[in-house]
């Protein structure tokens, strides 16, 4: 019985350390707070194996100064209600916090972060102004939509450049709501007429909105929503056999609408900070491989990247700034690694060269992409 015990307390745990330090006394503690289960659960299937591949390069590496990682994922079971708690708990614990992951629940968690002067790294947090109202502790590894999403409704309407655009917005989400808001300004600056629609998460069908849009002879139909929306609009659009062309928002993108069949897929536009199909960089291949070996197959999107490069900025970052790592310099440790964090300049990793900005998040402008035979392409100029 003690064994039995012993074994379901190490599966509950949810913490990764590499094998190969497991001996090491003193590992450097991260926390990472993920919604690992719960309606937004799918967007943690790309940001927990990019996290434990991350953790498993940097400890068979030897670690950072020569000491392991080790990362506690918490779930916050997609309940920002429980994220303050949760990030209080992480940082009482750990030296740094790799999250709130999504923005919904890092708008509760950098706040409380912020005022216990613990180091909050967001990997997936592009809401606009997240970062700014929270220094000097928060940060994110995602651009925020005022910068991503104009750029890329640019590039697609000028692209494709449709006559009248379809937007079909999820109602009670604030993430979608704010992509809409600057899409509808971005369309307005080119004259685009555009007509939007709403959606809920409490829909199960789809027909209603995808024929409004047919009625309305949309050739561009643009997805603000979640991810189970956007599958079941999708696959609506699909069956009805619509010549309009989609374009999905990063609100409306991530691994579970990306295991959608390939011609369900078919067409479809989507943005994104990185494109990792089209890498020749080393580092991303095998990356890739180990991704694919353990999600079944299925190819990463960039999502999966963002941990990945958050933890590897964090990693060259606490070299820099020679961390101490005992419990007596946690308060100082802890000032120098946002001091070092805030001044990043010219950082490569998988999704590319990036800086840190003073506003707290990384500047990276997004790539459109095109799917294709299953697989997602760059779209050029």
């Amino acid at each position: 019985m003690k064994l039995r015990a012993k074994l379901a307390a190490a599966l509950l745990a949810s913490t990764i350390a590499g094998p190969s330090l497991a001996q090491s006394p003193q590992p450097w503690k991260f926390a990472a707070l993920l919604p690992l289960t719960g309606v937004n659960a799918g967007y943690s299937l790309d940001l927990k194996l990019g996290y434990e591949i991350a953790v498993e390069d940097i400890n068979h590496s030897g670690g950072i100064e020569g000491r392991p990682v080790q990362l506690t994922m918490m779930d916050t079971q997609s309940n920002p209600g429980q994220v303050a708690t949760l990030i209080r708990q992480a940082c009482n614990d750990a030296l740094i916090v790799v999250g709130p992951a999504l923005s919904h629940e890092a708008q509760v968690g950098f706040p409380v972060a912020n005022s216990m002067q613990c180091p909050a790294f967001a990997p997936a947090a592009p809401a606009i102004g997240l970062t700014a109202s929270n220094r000097p502790w928060a940060f994110s590894f995602a651009t925020p939509v005022n910068v991503t999403t104009p750029v890329a409704i640019d590039f697609i309407t000028k692209k494709l450049k449709p006559k009248k655009v379809a937007l079909i917005v999820e109602k009670e989400d604030n993430a979608a709501t704010s992509y809409a808001q600057l899409i509808v300004k971005a369309l307005a600056h080119d004259s685009i007429p555009v007509d939007t629609l709403s959606v809920s998460s409490k829909d199960v069908d789809f027909g209603p909105q995808i024929n409004r849009a047919a009625s309305a002879n949309a050739d561009l139909l643009i997805l603000a929503t979640l991810d189970r929306s956007a599958v079941g609009l999708l696959k609506e659009l699909r069956k009805s056999r619509s010549g309009a062309h989609v374009m999905l928002t990063q609100s409306a993108y991530n691994a579970l609408v990306g295991s959608l069949p390939p011609d369900i897929l078919e067409g479809v536009y989507r943005y994104a900070q990185a494109d990792l199909a089209s890498s020749s960089d080393p580092r991303v291949k095998a990356f890739i491989k180990k991704y694919e070996s353990r999600s079944g197959g299925r190819a990463p999107s960039w999502v999966a990247a963002l941990p990945y490069d958050l933890m590897m900025m964090t990693k060259t970052v606490m070299e820099r700034a020679e961390l101490k790592g005992d419990a007596a310099n946690r308060a100082s440790d802890r000032k120098k690694f946002i001091e070092t964090l805030a001044a990043v300049r010219d950082w490569t990793g998988l999704t590319g060269t990036v800086s840190m900005t003073p506003e707290g998040y990384v500047f990276k402008l997004p790539q459109v992409l095109v799917s294709h035979g299953g697989k997602w392409e760059l779209v050029k100029d």
